[in-house]
């Protein structure tokens, strides 16, 4: 199954190819590259030049310490600013040969294997670190504690894992009382893809935390659901995913005047409230951000619906 960031991504025709960017000549050359790496003071091997191709792992990686070795990003890495902007690589259609020529990594991280880039990769006697959508959030912790060991910079790792789940434990403690028992829906992409996060998406997994009601458990994590299927369901919030520019700018205006919508709960009540793009299609260190804006935009609901 894809991940479910470049399913939408697809769906909406914006796959571009790393050949515009780097050349056929340099699609088609062999190359091999030599480890480069220093040694810890237990021997293991540390990498100094680190390539991303996970907008996810790009966060990680400078929150954990390991940002000054990272080399180049894929093009959706928009996150931190101090990022490395001008790689070009693309996530959806990436070249082993090409990232081997013009970076000369020693390690890359990779969340989607198009074009078998992580077999590629590893021929080449490059080491890589796969780690694809985490579908809840053991297993988003448990990518940063790998990001770690990978880079030698376990303490960072731990620190950050352990900041996650302190303000989120704060969070859910704070907001229980005003979320629990709400239904919601949460858009991924909009009509004619009706994508939503399920509660068995790790995003799912925040909201049930604050004991909030997915309108589905498909259990793909992803699912796209029939508008009739929506409106019947009748959330009390919708949230969207899908509201900045880059990713479709819906609106709660073009929400409410969708055919048969006007009876749905949250468009009565004016429950429709936008998230943070980046922060809600990545399971990092920003996953706090997107728990913080859920429970805000509850707040904003029971202020206006006491």
């Amino acid at each position: 199954m894809f991940h479910w960031l470049s399913r939408r991504r697809w769906l909406s025709g914006r796959r571009s190819h790393l050949a515009a960017v780097f050349g056929a000549a340099a699609l088609g050359a062999i190359v091999a590259v030599p480890l480069v790496v220093r040694q810890t003071a237990s021997g293991a091997s540390c990498p100094t030049r680190i390539v991303s191709i996970s907008p996810t792992a790009t966060e990680s990686l400078f929150a954990i310490g390991a940002g000054n070795r990272v080399v180049a990003v894929d093009s959706d890495s928009n996150y931190p600013a101090s990022a490395p902007r001008k790689s070009g690589l693309i996530a959806y259609s990436p070249s082993a040969e090409a990232i081997a020529l013009y970076y000369r990594p020693d390690l890359v991280v990779v969340s989607y294997d198009a074009n078998k880039v992580v077999e590629s990769l590893r021929r080449l006697g490059i080491r890589v670190v796969f780690q694809p959508t985490a579908k809840n959030l053991a297993a988003a912790y448990q990518q940063i504690t790998a990001l770690g060991a990978a880079t030698c910079q376990t303490a960072g790792a731990d620190r950050v894992v352990t900041a996650m789940q302190h303000q989120i434990a704060a969070i859910r403690h704070a907001a229980y009382a005003k979320t629990s028992g709400l239904s919601y829906y949460d858009e991924i992409s909009a009509p004619p893809y009706d994508y939503a996060a399920s509660s068995k998406s790790f995003i799912g997994q925040l909201f049930s935390l604050l004991g909030m009601h997915n309108i589905t458990s498909d259990p793909s994590g992803f699912p796209e659901l029939s508008q009739e299927y929506i409106v019947k369901a009748s959330p009390q919030l919708i949230f969207l995913s899908d509201n900045q520019k880059s990713d479709g700018g819906v609106t709660a205006s073009q929400v409410a005047h969708r055919p048969g919508w006007s009876t749905i709960r949250a468009v009565r009540n004016h429950a429709i409230y936008g998230l943070n793009d980046d922060a809600a299609s990545r399971w990092g260190p920003r996953v706090v951000v997107l728990m913080r804006e859920i429970s805000d935009a509850v707040f904003a609901y029971r202020r206006a619906h006491h």
